[in-house]
């Protein structure tokens, strides 16, 4: 079996590639950098320097990649790359375990998102429609990707933008952030929803966390999971205030970029995915071969490559 990973650039992809790898699994890499500036590119069985989704040639450039390397199964993990793939799956020549284009699109948005999830009852903090200095506040672009486009306003700070139908501004909830990485099977039931709370963050990205049983979390993401559901890889992003009360903050569709701590932990997890891969469906007990109360930290390794026409 092969499988193509996009984007190995990203830690994201690293370490998918790291736990696929253990198994034994051949992986393929694609990526805009040339081989050999990204590690993955070098940890990847076999790679092709790719455009970005946005480029005209992305999508017959994969095309061949998956050709040329005779991958079985696809895996997108950035999220210009799911948006635009979500709708060209019937086009792929292997199998790709995604949700469907509506529910992508829906939480690529920040404000449809917020809309559906007080539709159905999550907490969701509330959203300004004009601006108010006197509390703070956090502003997020309308289409954007993790902590890119996010601004903590503090009270007595103007909000810089004036047209709050592009950007969302919202009232501040002060806490910790949880994650809940989430998996299911090809009809939308979740076999692990393992929620983790972020113990340290360094450029946005998390590296110590503590893997936890919140039952209340994992109800909220149950909920969230069955209004739309999010076939293989997906994660869920809360704030719990100091009343112990989760708000939402965004679902990606897509492996998270500490997903490995929940690989970590979880034995049973990439050979779930590989299973639901195939199109069958889950049979088991949710979270059934969770460590909880773990602490995953993580680090840096370096490649290296010698570039002799440099």
């Amino acid at each position: 079996m092969t499988i193509l990973i996009t984007s190995v650039g990203t830690a994201t992809s690293v370490n998918l590639i790291r736990f696929l790898k253990r198994k034994g699994i051949s992986v393929a890499g694609t990526d805009l950098n040339p081989y050999g500036y990204t590690a993955g590119s070098m940890m990847a069985d076999a790679f092709a320097q790719i455009p970005p989704a946005a480029d005209p040639g992305f999508f017959p450039a994969l095309l061949g990649a998956i050709r040329r390397f005779g991958a079985d199964l696809l895996i997108p993990v950035h999220d210009e790359e799911v948006v635009f793939l979500a709708d060209k799956r019937e086009q792929i020549p292997c199998g790709m375990l995604l949700a469907e284009a509506p529910v992508i699109r829906l939480f690529h948005d920040k404000i449809d998102s917020c809309r559906a999830m007080e539709r159905i009852g999550i907490p969701v903090p509330a959203r300004l429609d004009r601006d108010d200095p006197s509390r703070p506040r956090v502003l997020k672009k309308r289409i954007s990707v993790g902590s890119k486009g996010v601004t903590i306003l503090a009270p007595g700070e103007p909000c810089p933008e004036s047209d709050l139908k592009e950007n969302l501004l919202q009232t501040y909830v002060s806490g910790e952030e949880y994650t809940v990485d989430a998996l299911c099977d090809p009809f939308g039931k979740p076999a692990y929803l393992v929620p983790r709370k972020r113990l340290e963050v360094k450029s946005g990205v998390a590296t110590k966390v503590l893997v936890e049983k919140e039952t209340g979390l994992i109800a909220l993401a149950e909920k969230i999971l069955e209004a739309y559901p999010i076939p293989g890889f997906s994660n869920l992003q809360f704030i719990r205030d100091e009343g112990g009360r989760y708000w939402f903050v965004e679902v990606n569709p897509r492996f998270s970029g500490c997903g490995a701590a929940t690989l970590a932990v979880c034995e049973g997890y990439l050979d779930s995915w590989l299973s639901f891969a195939e199109g069958k469906p889950f049979e088991g007990t949710l979270n059934r071969d969770v460590r909880w109360q773990s602490v995953v930290t993580r680090y840096y390794e370096e490649k290296v490559y010698h570039a002799d026409h440099l």
